[in-house]
């Protein structure tokens, strides 16, 4: 084990015993009620505030307003301006999307009320006149009243004529002008729907794509036998030691401990198979330089040259990436030459394919 390994152990052991025992994080002493002494949010660790250069008005400041102020120690604080930064950056993505659906739902309300205003006149026309038939109806009811004896069948024939002329208008009005106005209505509701429901979904895609941008999946990688009675800790020890010298020794890249935030085996475990392993790194940086050297591997000893290493994509671009891969085979066997092979090439979201020419 190199002196770099050891120095990491030893820090994350003495910030172990410091969690456990109250103190200090940097000087590895008691921290007492009578000291002056702040304690980290993140990590949980007690500090002097003599060891993180803060000075008594400051820490009157902080002793006041305990409540109202959260305080992150030199390490983390790092970390925790990143995550910062990208719950910033997916915030302003969210409030933009919600500001396109206030839009949308707005524009669709003006089409709306403008069928309505245009629909309304014709109907309107339409009462008028039955109302002016009915009115003309009754005046003349009132007139063959006075006069029933002398034109008794005269009036009821007209009566009937006059009755049935409107219902058939009434008829009219109902088959063709209230289909028409639900339609239009189940359409527009339906669209306001469809687009509301691919916001939906374009806000989660981007969201997992913000949860899976340090990741890395490894495929093949030997899993380590657990002894009956290891502790998961110390399996999980061994797996991370396994995965330093897959990236050192067969890579030629030099990760350190720090910078594997998360590291498990993906599925059931089953005898005779190795299960895919998720890592999460703490920077796109590293990652990025881990699998741009991961073709490194096909020259690797056993069992590291079966090993294979791809970003952690999400189902959208695995399914984009299958259809990409299966475009390729088909091209390359499409291929009268037979001098080229097709591959896909590229991080998630920019896959293309790319032709090389077969080595001999």
């Amino acid at each position: 084990m190199d002196t770099s390994k050891k120095h990491t152990e030893k820090k994350e052991k003495d910030e172990a015993a410091a969690r456990a025992d109250g103190k200090c994080g940097s000087c590895l002493k008691a921290v007492s009620d009578q000291e002056a002494g702040v304690l980290c949010e993140n990590c949980g660790i007690w500090y002097h505030c003599r060891c993180q250069g803060i000075g008594d008005p400051l820490y009157k400041v902080m002793s006041q307003y305990s409540t109202d102020l959260h305080w992150f120690c030199k390490v983390c604080k790092a970390g925790a301006e990143k995550l910062l930064a990208i719950v910033t950056k997916v915030q302003v993505k969210v409030e933009r999307l919600e500001q396109e659906i206030v839009r949308l739902k707005n524009d669709i309300t003006t089409d709306v009320t403008k069928i309505k205003a245009n629909q309304h006149p014709e109907l309107e026309q339409v009462v008028k006149a039955i109302g002016d038939d009915l009115k003309k109806l009754s005046d003349r009811v009132e007139h063959c009243e006075k006069n029933i004896d002398a034109s008794g069948q005269e009036l009821h024939g007209t009566v009937n004529l006059k009755l049935t002329d409107f219902e058939k208008k009434l008829e009219n009005i109902e088959k063709k002008d209230m289909p028409q106005w639900n339609d239009i209505m189940s359409k527009q509701v339906q669209a306001v729907q469809d687009t509301f429901d691919k916001t939906q979904h374009m806000i989660n895609e981007q969201k997992s794509k913000e949860a899976r941008v340090n990741n890395i999946i490894i495929y093949n990688m030997p899993e380590t036998v657990v002894a009956t009675g290891t502790d998961r800790k110390d399996w999980i020890a061994e797996e991370r030691a396994e995965c330093m010298k897959l990236f050192h020794d067969n890579m030629n890249v030099t990760v350190g401990s720090d910078d594997i935030k998360r590291m498990l085996r993906l599925g059931r475990s089953e005898p005779g198979k190795s299960r895919p392993v998720l890592v999460e790194l703490r920077d796109k940086t590293t990652k990025n330089l881990i699998v741009e050297s991961a073709p490194k591997l096909r020259y690797a000893a056993d069992p590291f040259s079966r090993v294979v290493i791809c970003h952690d994509m999400t189902v959208n671009e695995r399914t984009e990436c299958k259809r990409l891969v299966q475009e390729a085979k088909t091209q390359e066997a499409a291929d009268p030459s037979e001098e080229w092979i097709y591959r896909v090439r590229g991080p998630p979201g920019s896959m293309r394919i790319v032709k090389f020419r077969k080595a001999y």
